[in-house]
């Protein structure tokens, strides 16, 4: 289900409003809106307005399948959604009257290229249904314009599909009335686009005659009088823009592909936008990247210092080990780059390190060691004792100072 703002705007001998309204469908046709003065309901204005509905392709995205190494070049493109879009064109709302052929054109004088493909043409009555399916087996192909045609056209998939190409312009005898209610619908794409890609009817061999008679569909430049393609949906050829992610080089791209990128970061999200013109979509994937796994000690605690000189502790004893591991590269916060460090800290202290792959992946941690309050004691000259056999001498230690106490 697709939601459309139509813009609409009506004039009447006492009316001129305009603006939007919103409806949700997914059946291309002719829709009308109805619009009447609040202050004057005699006054009431019909608008037509038409809707394509194209068929959205999905693209296959071309990632690595697994882990791959930080700072790997890999390769990444994208399926081609370059296909055949629908186009409805309500002729009768530009011109009326007999026709006597139908003329497509895929014109490039500047390069001599260009192509335009069409499938599944019709032209049928809106109100009846009323019309004809386009059999290119069935009619002519001639060349058409005083003096442009100077390409080629092919016929195939039984007489469906109607390829021009290398700046051509080409007609069918096509004997037809258009009327109010008459309906062009037909597929196109290009895997060349030149100047001018069109479509229309005509009933002479003069292509300035029929100027009010032709639809361009794409092209660098604009020509005719309903060369306003947004009117009826014309055809555009994709564009891709992809985002590989902060830690991928390069960080983005244009185009299918195939684009080599690096990446350094652990676990990338690569997104492709695809714009038709009317439509623009995006689709993600992901690309794992081996970082290493990266282990270290954990958090510790440690006594208070109690032998402290020009600012480092003295007591060996108390020093600690700390240790990482799962890379090839070590940076500590200390400035250290050995893979274990021994510290004694005087105070509560956090300490980093960065562990690194050969690819340039990288994982930091964090190790606390935390220093604990030690008591403040004072230790007094104790008096000799004389103890008997099996007798015990104890100490005791209490908050108001240290105290001895035993027995003889």
């Amino acid at each position: 289900m697709k939601k459309y703002k139509i813009l609409y705007v009506a004039t009447a001998a006492l009316l001129s409003v305009s603006g939007c309204a919103s409806i949700s469908t997914n059946e291309e046709g002719i829709y009308n809106m109805t619009y009447t003065d609040p202050s004057n309901s005699s006054c009431t204005v019909i608008a037509n307005f038409t809707v394509n509905v194209s068929e959205r392709m999905v693209p296959t995205l071309n990632l690595p399948s697994g882990p791959i190494s930080a700072g790997q070049s890999v390769s990444i493109s994208s399926s081609d959604v370059n296909d055949y879009q629908k186009i409805f064109i309500p002729v009768g709302s530009y011109y009326t009257g007999s026709m006597d052929r139908m003329f497509f054109g895929a014109d490039d004088d500047a390069n001599g290229g260009g192509n335009t493909m069409y499938r599944n043409v019709r032209v049928y009555e809106h109100d009846t249904g009323n019309g004809v399916d386009i059999n290119f087996n069935n009619y002519t192909v001639s060349s058409y314009g005083t003096s442009q045609d100077n390409g080629t056209s092919s016929i195939s998939n039984g007489g469906d599909d109607f390829k021009v190409e290398n700046n051509a312009w080409k007609s069918i005898n096509l004997n037809y009335t258009v009327t109010a209610h008459t309906i062009l619908t037909f597929e196109v794409k290009t895997t060349d686009e030149g100047e001018l890609h069109f479509i229309g009817f005509d009933n002479d061999m003069d292509e300035q005659n029929s100027l009010g008679r032709i639809f361009m569909l794409f092209g660098s430049d604009a020509w005719g009088t309903t060369s306003n393609e947004d009117a009826y949906g014309a055809y555009r050829k994709p564009t891709y823009s992809w985002n590989f992610g902060s830690s991928a080089s390069p960080a983005s791209a244009s185009g299918l592909g195939p684009h080599s990128v690096s990446f350094t970061g652990g676990q990338e999200t690569v997104s492709l936008t695809i714009d038709q013109g009317f439509c623009e979509y995006t689709y993600t994937g992901t690309v794992d990247v081996d970082c290493p796994t990266v282990t270290a000690s954990s958090d510790v605690e440690i006594c208070e210092c109690k032998d402290v000189s020009g600012g480092i502790c003295q007591d060996v004893d108390r020093a600690v080990t700390l240790t990482a591991s799962g890379g090839s590269n070590y940076q500590w916060s200390n400035g250290a780059t050995t893979q274990s460090i021994t510290v004694s800290p005087l105070a509560t202290t956090v300490y980093s390190v960065t562990v690194s792959g050969s690819g340039g992946c990288s994982e930091t941690k964090n190790i606390e060691v935390e220093v604990l309050d030690g008591p403040d004691a004072e230790f007094l000259q104790i008096p000799a004792v004389a103890l008997c056999e099996n007798e015990v001498f104890v100490f005791e230690a209490v908050d108001q100072g240290p105290s001895v106490t035993g027995s003889e």
